[in-house]
């Protein structure tokens, strides 16, 4: 099973559009195909861009519920314990060092920052992960 971190505006994409590929990310996270891997920042994170004005009456609470489970299912981890500044955006640092820390296949995100990565980590779009997610369940 291919583990990942999920980049927050991957999870707040997949919980107002839960059709797109960010949403479809989520849905195989939730039904046990991907292993999301997450720490007490990201977590936070999470609810903290939820939560601003801009997404107020967008959030319904089904998706609420999804956001709840997935903190449920990921695998929570420690934070990271050193984080080098290797993107352009230094918030974005504690996921890298989060994806490298855990072993995981790679970070999903739209962000440029991210994507820009020579790796490791990889960096994967949603819509990258799941091709590769198509290409695992056709082996």
């Amino acid at each position: 099973m291919l583990r990942v971190v999920l980049d927050v505006n991957v999870v707040v994409s997949a919980l107002l559009a839960p059709l797109g590929p960010p949403g479809r990310v989520l849905d195989a996270a939730l039904r046990g195909r991907l292993g999301v891997v997450g720490c007490p920042r990201w977590a936070l994170e999470v609810v903290e861009v939820a939560a601003r004005p801009k997404f107020e009456g967008r959030l319904r609470a089904e998706r609420q519920a999804a956001l709840v489970a997935l903190r449920a299912a990921a695998d929570m981890r420690q934070e990271p314990a050193a984080v080098a500044a290797v993107t352009g955006d230094p918030d974005d640092d504690y996921l890298v060092a989060l994806a490298l820390d855990a072993g995981c296949d790679a970070i999903v995100s739209g962000d440029r920052h991210l994507l820009a990565l020579a790796g490791p980590p990889a960096v994967w779009t949603p819509r990258e992960l799941l091709a590769r997610l198509g290409a695992a369940a056709g082996r």
